[in-house]
C-alpha cells in the first residue's frame, strides 16, 4: 500500500473520530487539516447583495442561509435579514459533527486524487482505481461509502475504464454484503448501471443477469435503490434490458416492503408505455383531494386493465386516512385478485390480513376460507400467512377478529388431537370475548370428534366456567354437554352456587333443556342461593330467617367445591360488624363452615385474599377471618399486618381492629417472633402500642 493510500486512510480515520460522541480532539486536528484538503477560491455573496472580502468554500446552503468554510478553520454563517455575518473557529460553532464529516469525504478524496477520476487518462485508471478499492475495504463503512460514490459517478464507457470493470464489479457485489446500509445501496446502484450498459461491467458473461442477484436480494434496503436506479435510468439503457425485467418485477411487486412493491410496479408501467396506469398511481399518491377523487373515479372504470401495475398502490390505499379511497381500493382488490397470479394473490391476501381497516381483513379472511379444505395443507404450510393471522387475531381491528378467529378454527379442526387443543387454546383464552365466543359457539355446534381433543380441551372449558362475561359462561356450559363428557352436567350444575341470580337460572334453564340428571339438584342449589344472598329479608322476618338457616345447612349437601365461592359472595353482602341477632348468628355460622371446608391454612388464607378482590371488596370481612387463624398462623398474620400498614384505609382500618381481637396469651411461639419481628423499625405510634400489646411489652417512645 502507497504512502499517500496509508495518508488517505488516516485521513478518513480521522473524519470518522471526528462523528464520535467524544471527537471534540479529532475535530481540533481536523482544523489543522482543512487548509490542506481545500480550495477557497469561491467569491462568497453576502444576503444584501455585497460579497465577503476573502474566498471560501461552501459547505452547506438553504434558502435562508448558508455556511461557508474560511482559511485557518473558521466558519462563516451568513443569514438573510442578519446584517452582521457570523465568523468563528470551527469549535467554537454548533456544528453537527456527522454533517461535517459526511461534506468533507468527498473533498478528501478530490484532494488525495490531485483531479476529477471523470478527467483522467485512460492509461491512469487502472492504477488509481486499484489503489481506491483496496483503500475502499481498509477504511470504516462510512469512508467506503466515500470511495465507492465517487467510484459509481465517475464510471464511464472507454478503455480504461473497461479494464478494472471486473475489480470494480467485484467491489461492489461484496458491498451488497456490507454492514454500512450506504455501501450496500451505492453498490446496488453501480451493479444497475453495468447490468443496463451505463457502466461497463467486464466481459464475464451477462451483465444483466446481475439484475437476477440485486432484485432476489434479502434486503430491502438493496432492492430499493436497484429500483431506483433503475426508474432514473435512459429510456434505451431500460429497454435493453426489458425482458429480463419482466419477471422480476412481478415478483417484486408481491414483497412484503410496501416501497419495493409501488418502486416495481412504476417501473413496470414506464416499461410498458402505460400511461393512463401511472396517472391513477399518481392521482392516488397525490395529496390533492380533487386529484385523488379523480384517480378513484378512474381506477374504478380501469381497474381489470391496470390491476397489475396498480396493485402496489391499491395495496398502499388500503391504509389511506380518506374513507372513500380505502373503500375504493378494497372494492377494486375484491373484484380482481381472484383473477390474479399466484404470487399477487399471496401478497394481495397478506397486506388484506394485515390492514387496519376491518372490512379488508374480513376479506382477507374470506380469500383464505374459500380456499378450504382443499388447500388447506398449503395454507397451514404458508409460515407468512399463519403469522399473518395471529397478528390479526391478537392486534387486528377488532371488529374483524371474529372472521378471523373462526378461519383460525377452521385452518386446525382437521389436525391431530394436540393441535386442535392448542388451537382452540389461543381463543379460548384470548383477551377479546368475540374471540372466545367463536369458538364456544364452534364447539357448542360442532363437537369435537377425537376424544384425545375432547380430554385435552377439557380443562381449558372448566376454566372458561370462570369467564367474567357471564354470556360466555352460559357459552361454555353449551359447549361442556355438548362434548358428551361424563359428568358434563355435574360440572355445569356447578353454576348454581354463582353470586349471579342471572348465572344461576341460566345454568338450570341450560340443564333442563338438556334433558340432563342435575338440573333437579341445580335448580334446588339456584333457590337456596337466593335465599342465601337475600339477607335482608331474613334479618326484618323471623320466618325468613329460618328459612335462611335451613338453606345454608341444605346447600351443604351434597358437598361441592364451588360451594365456599357461594358462602364468600354471601359474606360480602352481610355487613363486616354485625348489628343484629340474625347477622351475629349468620356471620358466626358462615365462618364455622368455612372454617370446615378449609383443607389447610393455605386454602383458609385463600378465603381472605378472595376477599379482597374486585368487584366486590370485603377488607372488614377478610381481616375478620384472618384474625380466626392468626394467632396460630404466621401467614395469616402476615396478611393481616400487610392490610394495616399497606392496603387501603379501609382495609388498614378493620385490620387494625382485627389485630386488636388477637389475645397476646393465646398467640403461638412462632406467631410471637414473627411479630417481634414485624417490631422492628415501625414509626406508626399507634402500631407500636398494638404490637407492644401483643408482646406483651410497654410501649416504646
Amino acid at each position: 500500500m502507497s504512502h499517500a493510500t496509508q495518508r488517505l486512510l488516516q485521513a478518513l480515520s480521522l473524519l470518522d473520530q471526528v462523528e464520535q460522541p467524544d471527537g471534540s480532539r479529532a475535530l481540533t486536528a481536523l482544523g489543522f487539516q482543512l487548509d490542506e484538503w481545500l480550495r477557497f477560491d469561491a467569491a462568497i455573496p453576502l444576503p444584501d447583495g455585497g460579497q465577503w472580502p476573502e474566498r471560501g468554500h461552501l459547505l452547506a446552503a438553504q434558502p435562508d442561509r448558508a455556511w461557508w468554510l474560511l482559511p485557518g478553520a473558521r466558519l462563516l454563517e451568513l443569514r438573510t435579514g442578519e446584517a452582521e455575518p457570523r465568523v468563528a473557529p470551527l469549535l467554537e460553532l454548533d456544528i453537527d459533527p456527522a454533517a461535517l464529516a459526511g461534506f468533507l469525504r468527498p473533498q478528501l478524496l478530490r484532494w488525495h486524487l490531485g483531479a476529477p477520476l471523470t478527467e483522467l487518462e485512460d492509461g491512469d485508471i487502472p492504477s488509481v482505481v486499484n489503489e481506491l478499492v483496496t483503500a475502499a475495504f481498509e477504511a470504516s463503512p462510512a469512508g467506503r461509502a466515500a470511495i465507492f460514490e465517487t467510484l459509481d459517478q465517475a464510471m464511464a464507457p472507454g478503455a480504461g475504464w473497461e479494464q478494472v470493470a471486473l475489480r470494480l464489479r467485484a467491489a461492489f457485489e461484496r458491498g451488497l454484503g456490507d454492514r454500512g446500509e450506504a455501501v450496500r445501496r451505492l453498490s446496488a446502484r453501480a451493479l444497475v448501471r453495468m447490468a443496463t450498459g451505463q457502466a461497463p461491467a467486464g466481459a464475464s458473461g451477462d451483465p444483466a443477469r446481475l439484475l437476477d442477484v440485486l432484485l432476489h436480494m434479502p434486503r430491502d434496503d438493496v432492492r430499493q435503490s436497484a429500483l431506483e436506479t433503475l426508474l432514473q435510468a435512459p429510456p434505451d439503457a431500460l429497454m435493453a434490458v426489458a425482458g429480463r425485467l419482466g419477471p422480476l418485477l412481478a415478483e417484486a411487486m408481491a414483497l412484503p416492503s410496501g416501497e419495493i412493491r409501488r418502486l416495481a410496479g412504476l417501473l413496470q408501467m414506464r416499461l410498458e408505455g402505460r400511461s393512463d396506469a401511472l396517472a391513477i398511481s399518481e392521482g392516488l399518491g397525490s395529496e390533492d383531494a380533487e386529484a385523488r377523487a379523480a384517480a378513484v373515479a378512474r381506477l374504478q372504470v380501469e381497474a381489470q386493465s391496470n390491476f397489475d401495475v396498480l396493485m402496489p398502490r391499491l395495496l398502499e390505499a388500503l391504509e389511506d386516512p380518506d374513507p372513500v379511497l380505502r373503500q375504493a381500493s378494497l372494492t377494486v382488490l375484491q373484484q380482481q385478485v381472484d383473477a390474479a397470479g399466484s404470487m399477487v394473490f399471496r401478497r394481495v391476501l397478506l397486506n388484506l390480513l394485515a390492514s387496519a381497516e376491518p372490512r379488508a381483513v374480513v376479506h382477507g379472511a374470506g380469500l383464505v376460507q374459500r380456499r378450504l379444505p382443499e388447500g388447506g395443507p398449503d395454507l397451514r404450510a404458508d409460515a407468512d400467512l399463519m403469522a399473518a393471522l395471529r397478528k390479526a387475531l391478537d392486534e387486528g381491528p377488532a371488529d374483524a377478529r371474529d372472521s378471523v378467529a373462526l378461519l383460525w378454527w377452521q385452518l386446525h379442526q382437521m389436525l391431530d388431537p394436540d393441535s386442535q387443543v392448542e388451537a382452540l387454546r389461543r381463543l379460548l383464552q384470548h383477551a377479546d370475548p368475540v374471540v372466545r365466543q367463536v369458538a364456544l359457539r364452534e364447539l357448542m355446534q360442532s363437537p369435537l370428534t377425537a376424544a384425545a381433543a375432547r380430554d385435552g380441551l377439557l380443562k381449558i372449558l372448566v376454566e372458561r366456567l370462570a369467564d367474567p362475561d357471564p354470556s360466555l359462561q352460559l357459552l361454555t356450559a353449551r359447549a361442556i354437554l355438548a362434548q358428551g363428557y361424563p359428568h358434563a352436567d355435574d360440572i355445569v350444575a356447578a353454576l348454581a352456587y354463582d353470586r349471579s341470580q342471572a348465572l344461576r337460572q341460566g345454568a338450570v334453564q341450560i340443564l333442563r333443556q338438556a334433558g340432563a340428571p342435575a338440573a333437579e339438584r341445580a335448580e334446588s342449589v339456584a333457590r337456596q342461593a337466593d335465599l342465601l344472598l337475600d339477607w335482608q329479608s331474613a334479618d326484618a322476618d323471623t320466618a325468613a330467617a329460618a328459612r335462611w338457616f335451613q338453606a345454608l345447612r341444605a346447600v351443604q349437601l351434597p358437598p361441592s367445591p364451588r360451594l365456599p365461592a357461594l358462602l364468600l359472595a354471601v359474606l360480602t353482602e352481610l355487613p363486616a360488624q354485625a348489628e343484629t341477632a340474625f347477622q351475629l348468628t349468620a356471620l358466626d355460622e358462615i365462618d364455622a363452615l368455612l372454617s370446615r371446608l378449609a383443607a389447610d391454612d393455605t386454602e383458609w388464607l385463600g378465603y381472605c385474599r378472595r376477599l379482597m378482590e374486585p368487584p366486590h371488596p370485603a377488607p372488614g370481612h377478610a381481616a375478620h377471618l384472618a384474625a380466626r387463624r392468626a394467632a396460630d398462623d404466621p401467614r395469616s398474620l402476615h396478611f393481616l399486618w400487610a392490610c394495616a400498614t399497606a392496603g387501603s384505609p379501609e382495609a388498614s382500618r378493620a385490620a387494625r381492629l382485627a389485630l386488636l381481637t388477637l389475645a397476646p396469651s393465646k398467640l403461638d411461639d412462632l406467631v410471637k417472633a414473627e411479630l417481634a419481628q414485624l417490631a422492628r423499625g415501625i414509626e406508626d405510634p399507634e402500631l407500636r402500642r398494638l404490637l407492644a400489646r401483643l408482646l406483651g411489652r410497654p410501649p416504646a417512645g
